[in-house]
């Protein structure tokens, strides 16, 4: 073998190698975020169920002009490190199916409560049964529904009540407020699938914080004054202090309204352990908090019923909902590759990481 061949074999062989170590490594490094029970590796699963599965169980009714989540759909996490459900039902509103997120127990019987929040409510991220609606259902005894959304605010909180609320007639009413709110109500206000009346259009240049702040408090108002109608008691529930300053709390609970504020601090931690490693979301443990607290905030004076059980009915799905989707679905789906090569990048752990916190990108 002259000296070139044998120079260009020895370096096919070194690229051989390296390429075999790289992809060990990499092996290995999914095989880790899959079997390991550290924190942040089961973290890591969460996001990429959420972000590659979960965040597809949106529906946009063109009837009523709203986000639901799917209804009738069911994602088991596939990895041994993780046992979550994340398991939705169907309710006939209107001639429409819409879901809700299921509590993992007692989701049929009469309706106690129905709580409406964005994604600290539907905690897309947790099992079936260790949301803190789940958690304030098993408390009580009674059934709460959860109608959160992910990225909601209160534009979609008011409408959400107005739909439901005549329908299911609870008897309690609770709201969810983040700090987050402001932005998405910004959004909502002017995009046109969500504002059929000309009342929720922001004119331009009507968005600033005061404008939107007034804006929030009329929505609240009107699920206060939908609740007192229909013979419901309403209940705010803050996940940051920044949303329930000492003003709106003292006027909320002069209409009697409980109010219940989210503290890490109260419950003796710093935030590192009652959040999740990869997000600012909270954890089992700070479900578990906020499920006591709002318990003990606006259930604890009354006797607890007996508890229910059973399964919901499935209902198909209306013609008129379609699937809500983005404009970078289509350049997610990567339909130039092979289908094995899209199922394998969808359900690596490591790419989904390397896309989420090295370029940045949301979805999986």
């Amino acid at each position: 073998m002259t000296p070139p061949l044998r120079s260009a074999a020895l370096l096919l062989v070194r690229l051989s190698f390296f390429a075999l170590i790289v992809l060990v490594a990499l092996a290995s490094c999914e095989f880790f975020l899959r079997v390991s029970g550290a924190p942040l590796a089961r973290d890591i699963v969460r996001e990429w169920a959420c972000g590659t599965h979960i965040s597809g169980f949106k529906l946009f009714c063109e009837n009523h002009r709203l986000v639901f989540i799917s209804p009738d759909r069911r994602f088991i996490n596939p990895t041994p490190n993780l046992k979550m459900t994340f398991s939705t039902g169907s309710i006939p509103i209107q001639g429409c199916s819409h879901g809700f997120r299921k509590n993992g127990l007692n989701d049929e019987g009469p309706v106690f409560g129905i709580v409406i929040g964005d994604s600290f409510t539907i905690n897309d991220r947790l099992d079936d049964t260790e949301g803190w609606v789940s958690l304030l259902s098993r408390l009580s005894g009674r059934r709460f529904m959860n109608f959160g959304m992910a990225g909601a605010g209160t534009l979609y909180h008011r409408r959400m009540a107005e739909l439901l609320i005549p329908i299911l007639r609870p008897r309690f009413v609770i709201v969810q407020l983040s700090d987050n709110d402001l932005d998405d109500d910004r959004r909502d206000r002017t995009d046109p699938r969500f504002t059929p009346d000309k009342g929720d259009t922001a004119p331009d240049g009507n968005d600033d914080p005061e404008t939107l702040q007034r804006f929030q408090e009329e929505n609240l108002e009107r699920i206060y004054r939908l609740a007192r109608d229909h013979h419901a008691r309403m209940g705010i529930v803050a996940m940051n202090e920044s949303v329930a300053p000492p003003s709106r709390i003292d006027r909320w609970r002069a209409q009697g309204v409980p109010v219940y504020v989210c503290n890490g601090k109260d419950w003796g931690h710093k935030g590192w352990d009652i959040q999740f490693k990869t997000d600012k979301h909270l954890n089992f443990l700070g479900n578990e908090y906020v499920a006591r607290g709002v318990y003990r905030s606006f259930l604890n004076e009354a006797p607890l019923p007996e508890k229910f059980y059973g399964e919901e009915t499935p209902d198909s799905d209306a013609p008129w909902i379609r699937k809500l989707v983005s404009s970078k679905e289509s350049i997610r789906s990567f339909r130039r590759a092979p289908d094995k090569l899209r199922s394998l990048r969808r359900n690596s752990l490591l790419y989904y990481s390397f896309r989420r916190w090295i370029l940045g990108h949301r979805g999986g």
